[in-house]
C-alpha cells in the first residue's frame, strides 16, 4: 500500500464519522423539536461558513484576475 491508498482510506473513515456525527445531532436536534427547515438552514450555513474560506486559500493561485 502506498502513501495515496492510505490517505484515501483515512479520507474514506473521516468522511464516515462525519456522517455519523451528523446523523446523532440531527437525531438529538429533531427530538428536541427543532424545525427540518431551521436545521437544514443552520446546517447549511456551518457548512458554507467552513467551507468557503477552505476554498478561497485553495483556489487563490488558480483564480484570475479580471482588471476593468
Amino acid at each position: 500500500m502506498g502513501n495515496g491508498s492510505i490517505k484515501a482510506y483515512a479520507a474514506v473513515v473521516l468522511i464516515r464519522i462525519m456522517y455519523s456525527v451528523m446523523q446523532v445531532v440531527s437525531k438529538v436536534a429533531l427530538d428536541q423539536g427543532m424545525s427540518p427547515l431551521v436545521f437544514i438552514f443552520y446546517r447549511h450555513t456551518a457548512a458554507a461558513i467552513v467551507l468557503i474560506p477552505i476554498t478561497f486559500v485553495l483556489e487563490r493561485s488558480t483564480s484570475v484576475n479580471y482588471a476593468f
